[in-house]
């Protein structure tokens, strides 16, 4: 259920190809459960290389705000409530993408992403950092024994044959997993 919705967009860009949305918030949304999905055929993925959906139009995002969001139980193992913040850019096969959320209930959790994927040169980047205090959602609902408070960090770039990510997993301020990720295409280009 989403509630007080206001989308404030130009309708002129479309003429020009731009779907430019300057503001579509929305004073609450409830999900419940997931959906069902009875009848729905998914097709098997197929290994093939990275790729932003080309759309006919570019997609500007500048502000998807919901002040209060809030998930059942049986999407992630307990009721949560929180709030988000959202801008993107979908262009070109290119991608920028920013994410500010937070928890406001009991369990003071947060995350914050900042992605941009250049299509030309296929370069990736990601800064992204993830909080929760002991018994939160995502150790909830990995069925971590505990539910300790998590803290990861991923932060890194460059071409998607030779990506590189410094990443730092800890539960309850214990380092679990620190060092870095790499991505290389190796010769044949597999």
């Amino acid at each position: 259920e989403l509630l007080d919705v206001t989308l404030d967009w130009n309708r002129a860009a479309l003429l020009r190809g731009r779907l430019e949305v300057r503001e579509l918030s929305a004073a609450s949304l409830s999900v419940l459960r997931a959906p069902i999905s009875e009848g729905v055929d998914v097709p098997d993925a197929e290994a093939s290389g990275f790729r932003i959906p080309d759309l006919p139009v570019t997609i500007q995002l500048d502000r998807l705000a919901i002040e209060e969001i809030f998930l059942g139980a049986p999407l992630l193992g307990q009721e949560v409530r929180a709030r988000a913040e959202l801008g993107a850019t979908l262009a070109d096969g290119g991608l920028t993408l920013l994410l500010d959320a937070a928890r406001t209930d009991a369990q003071p959790g947060e995350a914050k992403i900042n992605l941009t994927f250049a299509p030309e040169d296929e370069v990736l980047t990601i800064d992204m950092t993830v909080a929760e205090p002991e018994g939160g959602s995502a150790a909830t609902a990995l069925g971590l024994p505990g539910s300790p408070a998590l803290s990861l960090r991923v932060e890194g770039g460059g071409p998607l044959d030779a990506f590189d990510a410094t990443l730092a997993l800890a539960t309850d301020g214990e380092e679990r997993l620190a060092g870095q990720a790499m991505i290389a295409a190796t010769e044949g280009g597999n």
